[in-house]
């Protein structure tokens, strides 16, 4: 515990001497956890209404903590980050809870070029730092890897041959799977399998 500092030199350059100086600190758990979910899996690019987080935070023996979680959201492409400084947002967390919204003029604004489809193809992620009311402890999380995609759906060709042979049936199989737009999820169902089987004209 305490301050140390390390010194060392070459055998044949004593006159050159390093130093680096470092701090030991009993090592604490944090009394309370954090866990960050976004409303969708992705965010859609045309949604006005932008994404939106909830924070949770409770101790670790369950009770709700009362607390101040400052929040942060931002692009990253690959290994680049990019911190959207408009997002930044304080929220007070009651019974344990708080929302957070990313707007799309502040996502737009952030990047350059400030075109959608640059953001395309890359990911959001949002930091929270929850401090307790009291400031006697301080807990960060974060959420990464949520796709900024154009549309709210998929589509997989699975079990899809990839090549022809001629005079053989072909089978093609698609699989659509429901993405953001949730409200149509109870209607279309979570995926639809569609099927068909190409035969080749007979021969005469």
């Amino acid at each position: 515990m305490g301050q140390w500092k390390i010194l060392a030199h070459y055998e044949d350059s004593p006159q050159q001497v390093f130093s680096a100086e470092f701090e030991v600190k009993e090592y604490v758990l944090p009394s309370f956890e954090v866990q960050v979910e976004p409303e969708e899996k992705f965010y859609y690019i045309d949604d006005p209404e932008g994404l939106g987080v909830t924070i949770t935070a409770r101790f670790l023996y369950g009770k709700h903590v009362d607390g101040t979680a400052f929040v942060i959201f931002g692009v990253q492409d690959g290994d680049q980050r990019i911190s959207l400084a408009q997002s930044l947002t304080r929220v007070v967390l009651e019974d344990g809870t708080g929302e957070a919204k990313l707007k799309r003029e502040v996502l737009l604004g952030g990047v350059q070029p400030s075109r959608e489809d640059a953001l395309v193809g890359k990911s959001l992620y949002v930091s929270v730092t929850v401090i307790l009311h009291s400031g006697s402890d301080m807990v960060e999380a974060e959420r990464s890897g949520i796709p900024i995609v154009t549309s709210p759906y998929q589509i997989h060709f699975t079990k899809t041959p990839k090549f022809f042979k001629p005079a053989m049936p072909f089978d093609l199989m698609v699989r659509h799977r429901a993405g953001l737009l949730s409200d149509l999820a109870p209607e279309l169902g979570p995926s639809l399998w569609v099927c068909r089987t190409s035969h080749p004209p007979p021969r005469h």
